[in-house]
């Protein structure tokens, strides 16, 4: 395992799926963890020996607190994982509201600039912030058009966040994961069969690729988005080939 022994994280998202697991497996590589998500959750908190402070992730004045507490609680912020989001779907171009862009632009996008800004302004040299995008950045299902148009946009801040702070010693890059077993996973057959590897992801194997960006392993990886995917994007799967050859 990556050793992150002494380091500092802040992980948002943090009460359940790919960002518990990401605070469970840090604090297995001897971080010193803040876990944030909406709601009290004191109590998981305490359960993997993390700090938690409620925040949402949309407004800028509590992500700032959220990285701030970081210091006062141990001096230095060495992680940050933007990962705290929403999906909104079943609704196309023709009736999608502008409600549905708006809350998604806040939550999925805005919420990734706060968390790179805030906690780029209290890191030192050797920091890493890892943002989460989503395979649907590259790959878009109908009725989650605006969803997708976050995660490409989270991608492009990504690259633009590690060409800016690169030279302050500052390493961004990306998660793109595909549909993976948590609250928010779409969970149907087409999911199941769309990956080479014939099942869901698992939190922890979106946590594993995280923390190895989060590590100073990682020392010469930035401005990458990484498709943990199962090898989804390499190409079409003989089960879903076969399908479509016998319905023909």
């Amino acid at each position: 395992m990556f050793s992150l022994e002494g380091k500092v994280a802040v992980v948002t998202g943090g009460a359940g799926g790919i960002g518990l697991a990401t605070v469970q497996r840090f604090r297995a590589a001897g971080a010193h963890v803040v876990m944030s998500d909406l709601g009290d959750h004191h109590a998981k908190a305490d359960e993997v020996g993390a700090v938690f402070h409620a925040c949402d992730v949309s407004n800028e004045a509590q992500v700032a607190a959220l990285m701030h507490r970081a210091l006062d609680e141990f001096g230095v912020l060495d992680i940050a994982v933007n990962n705290a989001g929403i999906v909104i779907t079943g609704e196309t171009i023709l009736d999608a509201s502008d409600e549905t862009y708006r809350k998604q632009f806040d939550i999925n996008l805005m919420s990734q600039v706060y968390g790179m800004r805030e906690a780029a302004k209290r890191m030192k040299q050797g920091a890493s912030i890892i943002n989460t995008a989503s395979l649907a950045a590259n790959r878009v299902a109908s009725g989650a058009g605006a969803y997708a148009a976050m995660k490409a946009a989270t991608v492009s801040i990504t690259r633009s966040g590690a060409l800016e702070l690169g030279p302050k010693g500052i390493r961004v890059n990306a998660i793109s994961p595909s549909t993976t077993q948590t609250a928010m996973g779409w969970l149907n057959k087409y999911n199941t069969l769309a990956s080479p590897m014939g099942r869901i992801a698992q939190p922890e194997e979106m946590a594993a690729v995280i923390h190895f960006l989060a590590s100073d392993d990682a020392s010469w990886v930035n401005g990458q988005t990484i498709a943990v995917d199962g090898g989804q994007m390499a190409g079409i799967p003989p089960e879903i080939s076969q399908i479509v050859n016998e319905s023909e």
